[in-house]
């Protein structure tokens, strides 16, 4: 098989592994602190419907924001915008370490909707451009896997982290996590 047609069939590609290890490391984040948020809100003396407003805001303004992310990611380039929206959702996971204030923190989740639909929207279109047309199904499939895997460990470490280091370390190691997304890309 020549080497452009291989390319044209191949799956697995260096390209495919690292942009599903940076979604993995960004929802790895998304997940651990989405978890651990409502618990974050009631000892800021927050109730129960401020955690979930806190907590819902984010898909809200992803939802807002992601059908203007695609003509940009045309328009700008994909990896500029990827880092733009992971930029943005780093700032916003470290900034709970300092926000003492409901309102703040609510407006703080709502800007990290933004970084949310920005870098997703930006990661599944680099992975549909990097998956070979013969492999796309497949592709997204296990491109998946890396959202279903972050999903299952994130939580528990997120718990774990509060429990046993607080809040400051489960912010640091979140926005780690989006770190590491951003030097893999």
């Amino acid at each position: 098989m020549d080497v452009v047609k291989q390319q044209q069939t191949q799956l697995w590609s260096k390209d495919f592994v690292l942009i599903s290890w940076a979604n993995f490391f960004l929802c790895f984040s998304y997940h651990m602190v989405a978890t651990t948020l409502p618990v974050f809100v009631m000892a800021m003396d927050g109730g129960e419907f401020a955690a979930g407003l806190i907590v819902g805001v984010v898909t809200i303004t992803a939802l807002l924001i992601r059908p203007f992310v695609g003509s940009v990611l045309d328009s700008l380039g994909r990896k500029t915008i990827l880092m733009f929206g992971l930029a943005i959702f780093a700032v916003t996971v470290i900034s709970y370490e300092w926000l003492r204030s409901l309102g703040l923190l609510f407006l703080s989740r709502a800007v990290q909707g933004v970084g949310w639909g920005i870098s997703s929207t930006a990661l599944g279109t680099i992975v549909s451009d990097i998956i070979a047309p013969t492999k796309r199904a497949e592709g997204i499939g296990y491109f998946g896997i890396s959202i279903n895997v972050s999903m299952a460990l994130a939580p528990v470490t997120g718990i774990w982290l509060k429990q046993a280091h607080g809040f400051t370390v489960l912010f640091f190691v979140a926005t780690l996590s989006v770190a590491l997304s951003m030097s893999i890309v």
